[in-house]
């Protein structure tokens, strides 16, 4: 009887044992998965301060931003974000920023840009667009710096200044006469639009040529009258050299079979003299 019993405590020690380790096992996995959380979201970058025009404030859970007035320690407007990691029902400032930069990059940036603001004390401006990549906050540009333009509050200033992305999304946009003109817009004292010119090589000459919208609009803001001015029309307009006129000549060119650009001919030639 004595031996049975010391074998059963025997499985019992074993049994326990067992089970001591089963649970610091599932109590390790469980702390490094929580230690694995805490540093992944450590890792995720949230900004430190307050987006402009938002309020910070601080509750037993968190701190957050507040569109609105802050009174007594608690926001009275509309609570937007915040700047802890796990807040319950607000989104990290960090991604609210980039919600509202997404909105403003597809409303106001040329195409492979993005919108940034550094939130300077210039309050003639919205903010910037830029090709280079930004940093966590989203308020600075990262080397190697690449192309960056200007967003004006003021309408009439994007259309006059030739750093705005006003300007640089129309010439993105604009006819060209051929894959390789060079747009060149021109100030005019900064107190009306710029004028957009391009130059292109045409026939193995450098030439000019004038954006058709541009410059009605410049007409419309000048003299407004001039659409119905006879002389003008008839005598002045159709002999300024518009750029979508002068594309559609070179693709009906190109189209002639007839036709031999002169590259082509002087080609023949110097291939004839060899």
């Amino acid at each position: 009887m004595y031996v049975i019993i010391v074998d059963m405590d025997k499985y019992i020690i074993i049994g326990l044992i067992i089970l001591m380790i089963l649970l610091l096992i599932i109590h390790t996995s469980t702390g490094s998965n929580k230690i694995k959380e805490k540093f992944e979201d450590e890792q995720l970058p949230n900004i430190e301060s307050c987006p402009a025009d938002l309020n910070r404030y601080t509750t037993d859970r968190g701190i957050n931003c507040c569109e609105g007035t802050i009174e007594n320690g608690q926001c009275k407007g509309i609570p937007r974000c915040t700047l802890s990691n796990n807040v319950p029902g607000l989104v990290r400032c960090i991604d609210y920023i980039q919600t509202i930069d997404d909105k403003l990059t597809r409303k106001y940036c040329p195409n492979n840009t993005q919108y940034f603001n550094d939130y300077s004390q210039d309050k003639s401006i919205i903010g910037f667009c830029t090709a280079s990549n930004l940093s966590a906050d989203r308020r600075r540009r990262l080397p190697p710096l690449d192309e960056m333009c200007t967003i004006y509050k003021d309408q009439m200033m994007n259309e006059a200044r030739k750093n705005s992305c006003w300007v640089r999304k129309k010439i993105k946009n604009m006819v060209k006469p051929t894959d390789l003109s060079v747009v060149h817009a021109d100030e005019v004292g900064g107190l009306f639009p710029v004028i957009f010119r391009v130059e292109y090589i045409d026939e193995l000459q450098s030439k000019n040529c004038l954006d058709r919208k541009n410059l009605e609009s410049i007409l419309d803001l000048l003299w407004p009258e001039w659409r119905s001015n006879v002389e003008f029309k008839t005598n002045i307009y159709p002999k300024w050299d518009f750029c979508d006129i002068v594309r559609e000549k070179m693709d009906a060119r190109a189209r002639d079979p007839n036709y031999v650009n002169p590259a082509q001919k002087f080609t023949s030639q110097i291939k004839t003299i060899k």
